[in-house]
């Protein structure tokens, strides 16, 4: 699984999502993007990622996040994510 935020430096978020959602080896790995720019209308099926959650969240959301998609689960809306 891939965890990364939408404002990174040299490459952003979104483009890294493009980049591995484009390559065969990458394009089924899980991401989660925790990020600060995060709004209700940030999706998960916009970005091209599993999760959105939004900072700060607490820690055993990502922990939480990571299971569900290594699992192959869907995550359930909570108050701290966004997802597919």
């Amino acid at each position: 699984a891939v965890n990364l935020d939408l404002q990174m430096p040299v490459l952003g978020g979104l483009e890294t999502i493009a980049l591995l959602r484009s390559d065969s080896r990458t394009a089924n790995l899980p991401i989660i993007v925790v990020t600060g720019s995060a709004r209700r209308d940030v999706r998960p099926e916009i970005l091209g990622c599993d999760v959105v959650l939004p900072k700060p969240c607490p820690p055993d959301a990502v922990v939480i996040a990571l299971e569900h998609v290594l699992r192959g689960e869907k995550m359930p809306d909570t108050p701290f994510s966004f997802t597919r």
